[in-house]
């Protein structure tokens, strides 16, 4: 039994020590170049575009980074859609905490959603690709999948006419 034990113990510990190894943030700012597909809907602010990226290849593959794509003139950055890939040329920054409420940790949230870093791409510095989604994983798959299908029932919703507060409560 104690052996048995014994075995348990060392074989979560080095689990853990590999997985941590692995799934390792981003410790000091730092340029990267990424293939990614865009995971969430994309929210557009005053000066950036805000998503989810899924990193496809590369140093930092399976997983996530929190990305702010500056806006241009052009409005390319606005027409993005879950599902995109992207090719970015970007500042990578390690995840910090920010506001003053002790009863939430933003980098252990970051880490428990599996994003690495945040990134900073300026409008000249992405483009647009076609990326072969096997390359991802099949949770990335199904997630994109699924939130293409909502994205296109909400165009359709917000087309028939409905107003405001009955489409936020068929959304919710």
């Amino acid at each position: 039994t104690v052996v048995i034990m014994c075995m348990m113990v060392a074989t979560g510990t080095f689990w853990m020590l590999t997985y941590k190894r692995s799934h390792r943030a981003v410790a000091e700012p730092q340029q990267a170049m990424l293939n990614g597909v865009v995971m969430s809907r994309p929210q557009v602010g005053d000066k950036t575009v805000r998503f989810d990226l899924a990193v496809v290849g590369g140093k930092y593959a399976g997983r996530k980074v929190r990305m702010a794509v500056q806006r241009d003139g052009m409005g390319d950055a606005e027409r993005l859609r879950v599902g995109d890939g992207l090719t970015l040329r970007c500042m990578l920054y390690p995840p910090e905490e920010f506001g003053t409420r002790r009863n939430f940790s933003f980098v252990r949230w970051m880490q428990v959603h599996d994003f690495v870093a945040s990134g900073y791409a300026r409008s000249d510095c992405w483009d647009g690709k076609r990326l072969r989604l096997s390359d991802c994983g099949w949770s990335v798959r199904a997630r994109i999948r699924a939130l293409g299908w909502r994205d296109r029932w909400l165009e359709v919703l917000r087309g028939s006419g409905m107003s405001d507060k009955a489409l936020a409560v068929v959304t919710a």
